[in-house]
Parts: C-alpha cells; sequence; structure tokens
C-alpha cells in the first residue's frame, strides 16, 4: 500500500498556498472539493487538475424536508452521504432507499404512538413488504432507550389466506398467544387480513401504511390520515368491535404506486402454501413458496439496511413539521425514478427524474440556517 500524507491547513486552500508549495515540491495533484474557488479554481491556478463534488449538495427533496423538519432531512441527508457503493446501478439503488428509508421512519414513528395509545402488547409485522420496517421498529425503540414490544415478521400473502387460511390462522393465533395485537401491512387493502380475523376468528386489529388500489365495489374501511384522529371501533366496522385503522390514504393526491410495495420487499419469494407444524411446544410454519424469483438484486437493499442499521447514526424522532406533507414529499420522489421494479442489471439509468418536489413544494425559499 503506497504511503499517504494527511495535509492539515486552515487557510492554505483559500489563499492558494497550499497549492504553490506542492507546486514546489513537483507534486502531481488531482483535487475534488465541494466549494467552486478554493477546490477548484485555486488549484487550477498552479498547474493542478481539479473537480468540483456536488454529492454534498442537498437535493430538492432534502432542501424541502430541511424547512419542514431540519433534524429530519440532515439525517436523510446524511444516510445518502454514506453510499458505501462505487457502481452506478448500486449508487442509484441507494439513492432510492434512501428516500424509502424516510417513509419507513414516519411509518414506525406513527406505529410506536399507536401501539402506546391502543395498549397493543404484540405486534404482527404481515410479509413480505413489512421485513425492514420491522428492523427498523426495533432500532427506532433503542433510539429512545425504550424496549420494544414484543413483535414478528409473519409470514403472509393474499394466496395464504386463500390457499391455507385455517393453518395461517393457527399460525397467527400461535403467535398472538392471546395478547392485544396489531398486525400491519405497509402496502395493500386490508380485505384479505380482515377476512382472515373474521372468517377463521383470529383477534387483532389491522393497521395499513399505504392504502392499495380499490376494484370497483370492492367494500373499504374509513381511512385515517393521523393516528391523532384515530376512529372508534363503531366507525371502523359496524359489525365487530375490532378496529381497522389506515394511516393515510393517498387518493387524490398522489398515486401511491406498487414501486413502493416492490422496495420493501423481503428477499424470499412470495409464500403460497403453509402447513403449521408443532416443534417443542411451539407452532411453527413450513411454508411453500413460490418458483418465481423477482428480487433479482434485492440483496443490495438488504446492504443498503445494513448500513443504516449497523450505523451509529439516532434514528430522529418524531417529525415536528407536517407528517403528511413530509410523507407525500417522499412518495412522490420514490414514483420519479423512472426505474422499472423488480430491479435488474441492464436498467437505462438516463430514463429517471430529478424532479422529486410535488407542486406545494415549487419555488420554496432556500434553507434557513
Amino acid at each position: 500500500m503506497a504511503p499517504v500524507e494527511i495535509i492539515i491547513t486552515n487557510d492554505g486552500k483559500y489563499s492558494g498556498r497550499i497549492w504553490k508549495q506542492l507546486a514546489d515540491q513537483k507534486e502531481f495533484v488531482f483535487h475534488i472539493g465541494d466549494n467552486q474557488n478554493t477546490d477548484v479554481k485555486n488549484p487550477r491556478l498552479v498547474g493542478f487538475e481539479s473537480a468540483l463534488s456536488i454529492f454534498n449538495v442537498a437535493s430538492p427533496v432534502e432542501r424541502y424536508i430541511l424547512q419542514k423538519d431540519f433534524n429530519f432531512g440532515a439525517y436523510l441527508r446524511e444516510i445518502r452521504l454514506r453510499n458505501p457503493f462505487s457502481e452506478e446501478i448500486k449508487h442509484l439503488y441507494w439513492e432510492m432507499f434512501t428516500t424509502n428509508i424516510g417513509i419507513l421512519i414516519l411509518f414506525v414513528q406513527q406505529i410506536d404512538e399507536l401501539q402506546k395509545r391502543g395498549g397493543f402488547e404484540y405486534l404482527g409485522f404481515c410479509g413480505r413488504d413489512t421485513h425492514y420496517m420491522r428492523l427498523l421498529y426495533e432500532k427506532y425503540k433503542s433510539s429512545i432507550g425504550e424496549a420494544p414490544v414484543p413483535n414478528d415478521y409473519l409470514y403472509y400473502s393474499r394466496k395464504l389466506v386463500c390457499n391455507s387460511g385455517a393453518e395461517l390462522a393457527k399460525y397467527f393465533n400461535a403467535k398472538i398467544n392471546g395478547r392485544k395485537a396489531l398486525m400491519i401491512d405497509l402496502f395493500g387493502t386490508g380485505v384479505h387480513l380482515h377476512n382472515l380475523r373474521e372468517i377463521f376468528n383470529v383477534d387483532f386489529s389491522i393497521l395499513i401504511c399505504l392504502l392499495g388500489s380499490q376494484k370497483a365495489g370492492q367494500k373499504m374501511y374509513p381511512t385515517m390520515l393521523h393516528v391523532e384522529n384515530w376512529t372508534s371501533a363503531q366507525e371502523c366496522n359496524k359489525q365487530s368491535e375490532r378496529k381497522s385503522i389506515f394511516l393515510i390514504e393517498a387518493k387524490g393526491k398522489i398515486t401511491v404506486s406498487d414501486k413502493t410495495e416492490l422496495l420493501n420487499r423481503a428477499t424470499h419469494n412470495s409464500p403460497v402454501r403453509l402447513k403449521t407444524i408443532r416443534i417443542d411446544e411451539k407452532i411453527l410454519p413450513e411454508v411453500i413458496f413460490s418458483e418465481i424469483n423477482d428480487t433479482e438484486n434485492f440483496d443490495v437493499f438488504e446492504t443498503c439496511l445494513r448500513e443504516v442499521l449497523n450505523s451509529e447514526l439516532v434514528l430522529p424522532s418524531k417529525v415536528s413539521g407536517s407528517y403528511e406533507e413530509i410523507l407525500l414529499t417522499l412518495l412522490s420522489a420514490i414514483n420519479s425514478f423512472q426505474v422499472s421494479l423488480p430491479l435488474r442489471n441492464n436498467h437505462d439509468l438516463s430514463a429517471r427524474s430529478d424532479s422529486a418536489v410535488p407542486k406545494y413544494g415549487v419555488n420554496i425559499p432556500s434553507q434557513k440556517k
């Protein structure tokens, strides 16, 4: 390994002194920095090559969120700047995933508040799109110095409800174990979870973070924009004392595409059948998965998540700005990436949009110090 000399100077770059000194020593220098004058112009005056780095510049989305909630925006910006990848395609993965992390953190904060308000003793994160959310929930609770409520990532899918409903109910009941439970899905309608609890008599409440597309004539439950406005059980479901809670319905504001769901898929294939088995008094699932592998390259997202989880950065606490506006801004940013999912290696990276701030964020003033 070649020896590396570290030069520390107070005003050497600004005054140009350090560049003249290196030129006198006949040192070859290619300098990269974030200041047009001190990092680009001054070294060129003595014959060195230089380039301007713009990685430090906040994106339009970051600038908008920094004004709404500085701590939250600064966290997302720092996570983005920690990109461990050099390949261009993985840079794009990281950028998309950083935006996705912001969405998940907002939901985790709301889940924590809802759990406390509702007195839930168990949280079930329903597969496949809550895998990352559950791990972030654990980190968030650690960040605020609290123990997480008992929770699991649960194998779940529409096909499991249809093909193995009775076995799935047995599996859910074993996990709930008589506790007041909240089942969480990131993206969906809540219909199949509702059918599972009603048809097979499993006692739990439902939280849908992002309301999925609605088919014509399909009965939907009331949607809740904020947990603070949590409705009564009678308003949510006249025939049941259990509560169905939807965190946000984006209809009429922004289209929540399947891209958000796909960004959060666990790396295992879709579960299609289930057989519960008893081992040492524990009921465990024997899962049959689909043969279609739609998670190619999603292991990159696992690497992204590990970078976040292993970081010593403390997850931001509940946002002080407008929860709805920040969430919609991040969802708009996800939708702005013109990349088809599942992600593959042969994407045309030029086909993407850099404008991710929605209409209400246009022409915002510069960031206040």
